[in-house]
């Protein structure tokens, strides 16, 4: 199980087909028809002003993963209702640091430590093992951490609907 080989098959395979969805979020665990899957979600960004930071809009596409070999599951079309959300699909949802903030030593250090997290804890979280258990534990405590630091904050309700059981697992936020 990993979340990093279903990013590297939604940059492989689904980024070269869906170019107007410039952004591709976290992947993190879901459940979709019943099984534990991995969501990357797809979205609109631009930079609309210089030095404004990266606009941001809603998830457009979401591309599932089979969370036990990262196969591509489906890529479906979204819309904000499908996350019970209201927002505007033509409207950006708000800003994200500029690509060169994005690019800089901390943040790609955490954004590394969320993947390496999101895969050691795949495993648990679907064996149900609990936060708690000390062979877990220390992991989970690092993964949130991480993931506040890299989370975007327009996405987050998004990522809420997405990880919603694996959030509350995870105890985060």
């Amino acid at each position: 199980m990993s979340v990093v080989k279903a990013r590297e098959q939604a940059r492989l395979y689904v980024g070269p087909l869906l170019r107007e969805q410039g952004h591709h979020a976290l992947p993190l665990p879901g459940v979709r028809g019943g099984a534990l899957s991995i969501c990357v979600l797809l979205c609109r960004a631009e930079i609309r002003e210089p030095r404004a930071g990266l606009s941001l809009w809603p998830p457009g596409y979401a591309a599932w993963f089979s969370a036990a070999d990262a196969r591509l599951d489906r890529i479906v079309k979204v819309s904000p209702a499908d996350f019970g959300r209201s927002d505007p699909p033509d409207q950006p949802l708000g800003q994200l640091a500029s690509p060169a903030d994005r690019m800089g030593d901390a943040h790609l250090t955490e954004l590394a430590r969320a993947l390496q997290g999101l895969d050691r804890v795949l495993d648990p979280f679907a064996r149900s093992v609990p936060t708690t258990a000390s062979e877990v534990a220390p992991d989970v405590a690092a993964l949130r951490a991480s993931l506040a630091a890299v989370l975007e904050p327009p996405l987050f309700p998004y990522y809420q609907s997405v990880a919603e059981r694996f959030f509350a697992w995870l105890g985060f936020p």
